[in-house]
């Protein structure tokens, strides 16, 4: 009896250090999870696990929170659901906005790694802005060169038509001049 007593009192002070570095360890996970740079991270995770339609949904919501009271992180969150690609509601000129709001209306409530983040995907969605511009620019050249190649190619035929023509007129007159030379 006086054996099962001690290795119990020894293997619950053993554990102790353990669960009070469990606690610890918790209280880290728990204090980081709130920081402003893990709250955007995991909403920026939920829009991209997000199917369209509760992007759109979630778009709403940020819409909304932001006309009722525009703050630093409903910015920020406005401009990431704007800022996501693959739905209806994708508009990186207003993610750009909408994210540099953010970055400018409160900048004491931004911690270094959530600046960074928004820095980062201010540069993406600008990018993304300019990349869209010279996409439809191309586009827009892309239709004049088409346009361009249809006329030619009418043109091509109305040559071709006359060329016949003019061909035929030809064929006309050689047998007309080989029926005058006997």
């Amino acid at each position: 009896m006086r054996i099962k007593y001690l290795l119990t009192i020894s293997i619950i002070a053993l554990c102790l250090p353990l669960l009070g570095g469990c606690a610890i360890a918790q209280h880290n996970t728990e204090s980081t999870a709130s920081t402003p740079a893990y709250r955007l991270l995991f909403y920026s995770r939920a829009l991209r696990q997000a199917t369209p339609a509760q992007r759109m949904a979630m778009l709403g919501n940020a819409r909304d929170h932001y006309a009722r009271q525009p703050s630093a992180l409903a910015a920020a969150r406005l401009g990431l659901a704007y800022g996501q690609p693959g739905y209806k509601g994708y508009a990186p000129e207003n993610g750009w906005r909408y994210t540099h709001k953010a970055l400018t209306m409160d900048s004491d409530y931004w911690d270094p790694a959530a600046i960074a983040f928004l820095r980062q995907f201010f540069t993406l969605s600008a990018d993304n802005a300019n990349v869209r511009k010279l996409l439809a620019q191309n586009q827009d050249q892309a239709e004049a060169l088409s346009q361009q190649l249809h006329a030619m190619r009418l043109r091509e035929q109305a040559l071709n038509r006359q060329l016949s023509h003019a061909q035929q007129k030809l064929h006309a007159l050689t047998r007309v001049e080989s029926e005058l030379k006997p």
